[in-house]
């Protein structure tokens, strides 16, 4: 009983073990909202997870929680030209553009 529930503990850690990468405050550069959700452009680069736009590419997609409220924080802050902190896991598969898990708009 003792081992099974050691065995469930060290389980739940290991899944939530990830560690999070945060950006420096960027600007975004660009925004491309298509079907799959919204791209951002951003002057920072991360080419272990992002192969496009020389690793400047990332991206929250529409199946994403809360992807309403994150999409359009994100179009808020470009509009008003605000920087951000895009926080997001630097082990994710490389791909197009990296997805982002969370972010930080500022004042």
């Amino acid at each position: 009983m003792i081992s099974a529930g050691l065995a469930l503990i060290t389980s739940m850690a290991a899944h939530s073990a990830t560690t999070w990468k945060s950006s420096p405050w960027v600007h975004i550069k660009h925004l491309y909202p298509h079907d799959s959700g919204l791209i951002v452009i951003v002057d920072y680069k991360d080419e272990n997870v992002s192969s496009c736009d020389n690793g400047a590419r990332f991206g929250i997609l529409i199946t994403d929680k809360n992807y309403n409220v994150k999409a359009s924080a994100l179009m808020a802050a470009f509009s008003s030209q605000k920087k951000v902190l895009l926080r997001y896991d630097p082990q994710q598969t490389k791909q197009c553009e990296a997805n982002i898990n969370r972010f930080l708009v500022r004042h």
